[in-house]
Protein backbone atom coordinates (compact mmCIF):
# COMPACT_ATOMS: atom_id res chain seq x y z
CA UNK A 1 0.00 0.00 0.00
CA UNK A 2 1.30 3.39 -1.18
CA UNK A 3 1.43 6.06 1.20
CA UNK A 4 -0.21 9.08 1.38
CA UNK A 5 0.59 13.17 1.52
CA UNK A 6 -1.29 16.06 3.38
CA UNK A 7 0.17 19.31 3.32
CA UNK A 8 -1.05 21.83 5.44
CA UNK A 9 -0.17 25.28 4.75
CA UNK A 10 0.26 28.37 7.05
CA UNK A 11 1.90 31.70 6.18
CA UNK A 12 5.57 32.66 6.40
CA UNK A 13 4.58 35.88 8.37
CA UNK A 14 2.44 33.76 10.94
CA UNK A 15 5.59 31.67 12.13
CA UNK A 16 6.72 32.29 15.24
CA UNK A 17 10.50 32.84 15.90
CA UNK A 18 12.22 29.82 17.07
CA UNK A 19 9.00 27.28 16.23
CA UNK A 20 10.49 24.65 14.36
CA UNK A 21 12.53 23.85 17.47
CA UNK A 22 9.59 23.64 19.60
CA UNK A 23 7.02 21.72 16.72
CA UNK A 24 9.75 19.18 16.09
CA UNK A 25 9.52 16.80 19.23
CA UNK A 26 5.87 17.47 19.36
CA UNK A 27 4.99 16.32 16.05
CA UNK A 28 7.57 13.65 16.18
CA UNK A 29 5.19 12.14 19.36
CA UNK A 30 2.06 12.52 17.36
CA UNK A 31 3.51 10.85 14.23
CA UNK A 32 4.60 7.66 17.30
CA UNK A 33 0.92 7.86 18.62
CA UNK A 34 -0.55 7.15 15.13
CA UNK A 35 1.31 4.09 13.84
CA UNK A 36 4.64 6.30 12.91
CA UNK A 37 3.60 8.74 10.79
CA UNK A 38 6.42 11.01 9.21
CA UNK A 39 5.23 14.98 10.14
CA UNK A 40 7.79 17.50 9.31
CA UNK A 41 7.18 21.13 9.48
CA UNK A 42 9.01 23.34 6.91
CA UNK A 43 8.94 27.25 8.04
CA UNK A 44 11.44 28.04 5.11
CA UNK A 45 8.27 27.05 2.46
CA UNK A 46 5.32 27.80 4.89
CA UNK A 47 3.93 23.97 5.31
CA UNK A 48 3.74 21.43 7.27
CA UNK A 49 3.68 17.36 5.43
CA UNK A 50 2.28 14.61 6.87
CA UNK A 51 3.56 11.32 5.03
CA UNK A 52 1.88 8.07 5.76
CA UNK A 53 -1.16 5.46 5.48
CA UNK A 54 -4.96 7.77 4.39
CA UNK A 55 -6.44 6.05 7.69
CA UNK A 56 -3.82 7.00 10.11
CA UNK A 57 -3.66 10.67 9.24
CA UNK A 58 -7.46 11.23 9.13
CA UNK A 59 -6.66 10.13 12.79
CA UNK A 60 -4.29 12.27 13.49
CA UNK A 61 -6.02 15.47 11.99
CA UNK A 62 -7.26 16.58 15.23
CA UNK A 63 -4.00 16.48 17.40
CA UNK A 64 -2.55 18.58 14.35
CA UNK A 65 -5.36 20.58 14.70
CA UNK A 66 -4.68 21.32 18.25
CA UNK A 67 -1.02 21.78 17.98
CA UNK A 68 -1.46 24.46 15.09
CA UNK A 69 -3.58 26.32 17.73
CA UNK A 70 -1.33 26.99 20.68
CA UNK A 71 1.92 27.57 18.40
CA UNK A 72 0.15 29.36 15.67
CA UNK A 73 -2.40 31.72 17.63
CA UNK A 74 -2.65 33.80 14.34
CA UNK A 75 -3.35 31.46 11.97
CA UNK A 76 -6.86 30.26 11.19
CA UNK A 77 -7.36 26.24 10.69
CA UNK A 78 -6.66 25.33 7.68
CA UNK A 79 -8.89 23.52 5.47
CA UNK A 80 -7.39 20.65 5.43
CA UNK A 81 -7.76 20.14 8.98
CA UNK A 82 -11.71 21.12 9.24
CA UNK A 83 -14.15 18.63 10.33
CA UNK A 84 -15.21 16.42 6.93
CA UNK A 85 -13.74 14.10 4.63
CA UNK A 86 -11.14 16.11 2.68
CA UNK A 87 -9.09 14.63 0.26
CA UNK A 88 -5.56 13.43 0.80
CA UNK A 89 -3.09 13.43 -2.51
CA UNK A 90 -2.05 10.00 -3.37
CA UNK A 91 0.56 9.08 -5.94
CA UNK A 92 -0.68 6.77 -8.30
CA UNK A 93 1.25 5.54 -11.72
CA UNK A 94 0.42 7.45 -14.31
CA UNK A 95 -2.10 5.08 -16.89
CA UNK A 96 -0.46 5.11 -19.88
CA UNK A 97 -2.39 7.03 -23.12
CA UNK A 98 -4.54 5.15 -25.38
CA UNK A 99 -2.64 4.69 -28.75
CA UNK A 100 -3.94 6.07 -31.75
CA UNK A 101 -3.97 3.77 -34.78
CA UNK A 102 -0.87 4.15 -36.61
CA UNK A 103 -0.30 5.80 -39.98
CA UNK A 104 1.39 4.78 -43.12
CA UNK A 105 2.84 7.80 -43.80
CA UNK A 106 4.28 8.19 -40.32
CA UNK A 107 4.45 4.77 -38.24
CA UNK A 108 7.18 6.44 -35.18
CA UNK A 109 5.26 9.10 -34.40
CA UNK A 110 2.47 7.55 -32.28
CA UNK A 111 4.59 5.77 -29.59
CA UNK A 112 6.78 9.55 -29.36
CA UNK A 113 3.75 11.29 -28.29
CA UNK A 114 2.38 8.78 -26.03
CA UNK A 115 5.88 8.77 -23.97
CA UNK A 116 5.37 12.54 -24.19
CA UNK A 117 2.04 11.79 -22.72
CA UNK A 118 3.05 9.46 -20.14
CA UNK A 119 6.26 11.68 -18.99
CA UNK A 120 4.06 14.73 -18.39
CA UNK A 121 1.55 12.71 -16.41
CA UNK A 122 4.01 11.18 -14.10
CA UNK A 123 5.61 15.22 -13.76
CA UNK A 124 2.05 16.21 -12.54
CA UNK A 125 1.45 13.38 -10.09
CA UNK A 126 4.77 13.95 -8.66
CA UNK A 127 4.49 17.45 -7.75
CA UNK A 128 0.27 17.28 -6.72
CA UNK A 129 1.34 17.52 -3.42
CA UNK A 130 3.03 21.11 -3.48
CA UNK A 131 -0.16 22.54 -5.40
CA UNK A 132 -1.68 23.08 -2.28
CA UNK A 133 0.44 25.55 -1.05
CA UNK A 134 -1.01 28.86 -2.00
CA UNK A 135 1.40 31.85 -3.22
CA UNK A 136 1.67 35.14 -2.86
CA UNK A 137 0.75 37.11 -5.49
CA UNK A 138 0.20 41.04 -5.97
CA UNK A 139 2.19 41.93 -2.47
CA UNK A 140 2.65 45.57 -1.79
CA UNK A 141 6.33 47.28 -2.46
CA UNK A 142 7.56 49.33 -0.21
CA UNK A 143 10.02 51.44 -0.86
CA UNK A 144 12.03 53.15 2.26
CA UNK A 145 13.38 56.19 2.10
CA UNK A 146 15.53 58.15 3.55
CA UNK A 147 19.63 57.61 4.21
CA UNK A 148 20.30 54.03 4.37
CA UNK A 149 19.44 52.12 8.32
CA UNK A 150 21.65 50.23 10.02
CA UNK A 151 20.64 47.27 11.58
CA UNK A 152 19.99 47.37 15.39
CA UNK A 153 22.66 44.71 16.68
CA UNK A 154 21.14 43.30 19.96
CA UNK A 155 23.54 40.45 21.73
CA UNK A 156 21.13 38.40 23.93
CA UNK A 157 22.45 39.18 27.58
CA UNK A 158 24.89 36.15 28.77
CA UNK A 159 22.81 35.48 32.03
CA UNK A 160 19.93 35.57 30.32
CA UNK A 161 17.87 32.50 29.26
CA UNK A 162 17.16 31.27 25.52
CA UNK A 163 13.39 32.06 24.30
CA UNK A 164 11.98 28.79 24.13
CA UNK A 165 12.86 28.32 28.09
CA UNK A 166 11.54 31.61 29.31
CA UNK A 167 8.11 30.71 27.21
CA UNK A 168 8.18 27.41 28.88
CA UNK A 169 8.17 29.03 32.61
CA UNK A 170 5.68 31.72 31.76
CA UNK A 171 3.55 29.76 29.58
CA UNK A 172 1.02 28.47 32.63
CA UNK A 173 1.87 30.91 35.21
CA UNK A 174 2.32 34.36 34.50
CA UNK A 175 0.68 37.14 36.34
CA UNK A 176 0.02 38.85 33.15
CA UNK A 177 -2.55 36.65 31.98
CA UNK A 178 -6.14 37.61 31.90
CA UNK A 179 -9.15 35.79 31.98
CA UNK A 180 -10.92 35.58 28.69
CA UNK A 181 -10.23 34.96 25.21
CA UNK A 182 -11.13 34.46 21.33
CA UNK A 183 -11.43 31.07 20.07
CA UNK A 184 -9.13 29.48 22.47
CA UNK A 185 -6.14 31.83 22.73
CA UNK A 186 -5.93 34.16 26.28
CA UNK A 187 -5.39 37.64 26.58
CA UNK A 188 -1.93 39.42 28.49
CA UNK A 189 -1.17 42.85 29.94
CA UNK A 190 2.56 42.20 29.49
CA UNK A 191 4.53 45.07 28.29
CA UNK A 192 5.65 44.55 24.91
CA UNK A 193 3.34 42.16 23.96
CA UNK A 194 1.47 43.93 20.01
CA UNK A 195 -1.60 41.89 20.47
CA UNK A 196 -2.15 41.30 23.90
CA UNK A 197 -2.21 37.63 23.11
CA UNK A 198 -0.55 35.22 25.22
CA UNK A 199 1.89 33.69 23.04
CA UNK A 200 5.68 32.84 22.35
CA UNK A 201 5.55 34.99 19.01
CA UNK A 202 4.30 38.38 20.71
CA UNK A 203 5.66 37.84 24.23
CA UNK A 204 6.94 40.80 25.22
CA UNK A 205 9.39 39.12 28.26
CA UNK A 206 10.47 35.66 26.15
CA UNK A 207 11.54 37.42 22.97
CA UNK A 208 14.60 39.37 22.92
CA UNK A 209 12.99 41.88 20.62
CA UNK A 210 10.45 42.91 21.73
CA UNK A 211 8.02 45.43 19.59
CA UNK A 212 4.41 47.30 20.21
CA UNK A 213 2.59 49.83 18.91
CA UNK A 214 0.58 52.32 21.82
CA UNK A 215 -1.42 55.08 22.64
CA UNK A 216 -0.50 57.57 25.71
CA UNK A 217 -2.27 59.79 27.03
CA UNK A 218 -1.17 62.63 29.18
CA UNK A 219 -4.04 65.19 29.99
CA UNK A 220 -5.71 66.25 26.87
CA UNK A 221 -2.45 65.42 24.90
CA UNK A 222 -2.82 62.04 23.00
CA UNK A 223 0.15 60.79 21.20
CA UNK A 224 1.59 57.43 19.90
CA UNK A 225 4.62 55.10 20.94
CA UNK A 226 7.03 52.72 19.25
CA UNK A 227 8.07 50.21 22.15
CA UNK A 228 11.19 48.03 21.87
CA UNK A 229 13.96 46.44 23.46
CA UNK A 230 16.90 48.12 24.27
CA UNK A 231 20.21 47.52 22.27
CA UNK A 232 22.14 47.88 24.79
CA UNK A 233 23.50 44.91 26.98
CA UNK A 234 23.53 46.98 30.06
CA UNK A 235 19.95 48.06 30.21
CA UNK A 236 18.72 44.89 29.86
CA UNK A 237 20.04 44.20 33.15
CA UNK A 238 17.79 46.32 34.74
CA UNK A 239 13.67 46.27 35.18
CA UNK A 240 13.24 49.44 34.20
CA UNK A 241 15.28 49.64 31.35
CA UNK A 242 14.18 46.58 29.32
CA UNK A 243 11.84 48.87 27.01
CA UNK A 244 12.58 51.93 25.71
CA UNK A 245 9.51 53.52 23.94
CA UNK A 246 10.20 56.49 21.26
CA UNK A 247 7.43 58.86 19.87
CA UNK A 248 5.50 58.04 16.31
CA UNK A 249 4.23 61.23 14.25
CA UNK A 250 -0.07 61.21 13.80
CA UNK A 251 0.51 62.20 10.92
CA UNK A 252 -0.27 58.84 8.43
CA UNK A 253 2.80 59.52 6.13
CA UNK A 254 5.30 60.32 8.75
CA UNK A 255 4.32 57.61 10.80
CA UNK A 256 4.20 54.37 8.60
CA UNK A 257 7.64 55.62 7.06
CA UNK A 258 9.17 55.59 10.57
CA UNK A 259 7.51 52.32 10.78
CA UNK A 260 8.95 51.45 7.87
CA UNK A 261 12.67 52.36 8.81
CA UNK A 262 12.73 50.94 12.11
CA UNK A 263 11.13 47.96 11.57
CA UNK A 264 12.33 46.70 7.71
CA UNK A 265 15.25 48.54 7.20
CA UNK A 266 16.97 47.34 10.32
CA UNK A 267 15.47 44.68 10.04
CA UNK A 268 13.61 44.35 13.73
CA UNK A 269 11.17 41.66 13.71
CA UNK A 270 9.58 41.75 10.02
CA UNK A 271 7.16 39.39 10.31
CA UNK A 272 5.48 41.92 12.73
CA UNK A 273 5.80 44.61 10.63
CA UNK A 274 2.06 44.71 8.89
CA UNK A 275 0.38 43.73 12.27
CA UNK A 276 2.11 46.74 13.39
CA UNK A 277 1.39 49.27 10.84
CA UNK A 278 -2.29 47.78 10.98
CA UNK A 279 -2.30 48.83 14.89
CA UNK A 280 -0.80 51.88 14.05
CA UNK A 281 -3.94 53.13 11.53
CA UNK A 282 -6.47 51.63 14.49
CA UNK A 283 -4.81 53.84 17.39
CA UNK A 284 -5.03 56.89 14.97
CA UNK A 285 -8.45 56.68 13.80
CA UNK A 286 -9.25 56.18 17.54
CA UNK A 287 -8.56 59.27 18.36
CA UNK A 288 -10.43 60.94 16.05
CA UNK A 289 -13.72 62.32 18.08
CA UNK A 290 -17.44 62.23 16.32
CA UNK A 291 -18.84 65.23 14.79
CA UNK A 292 -22.02 66.04 17.10
CA UNK A 293 -24.85 65.58 14.59
CA UNK A 294 -27.53 68.83 13.46
CA UNK A 295 -30.81 67.60 15.12
CA UNK A 296 -33.74 69.28 13.57
CA UNK A 297 -36.69 71.19 14.91
CA UNK A 298 -39.88 70.34 13.82
CA UNK A 299 -41.70 73.59 13.18
CA UNK A 300 -44.78 73.77 15.39
CA UNK A 301 -48.42 73.21 13.34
Amino acid sequence: MSDSELIVPIEQALWPKGVARSLSGVLRNLGDKHGNLVIVAQPAKGYIMVKGPAEKIEEAKPGLRAIIEEHFPDADCPEELLEGPVEVSQAQPAEPAPMPPASPASPASPPASASAAAASASVQTRKAPLSTIPKQEGAEKIVIEGTPCIGRKIRPASHRASPDLLWECIRKSSCFVRPGGVNKRRFSAEPGNLLGLHSLQFSGLANDKALDVRPKKVGKKESIELVQSAAKTTLRHRPGSILISSGLNKCKKKGLRRLDREILGTSYRPALHKLARLKYLKIRSSFKKPKPRATQRLRPA
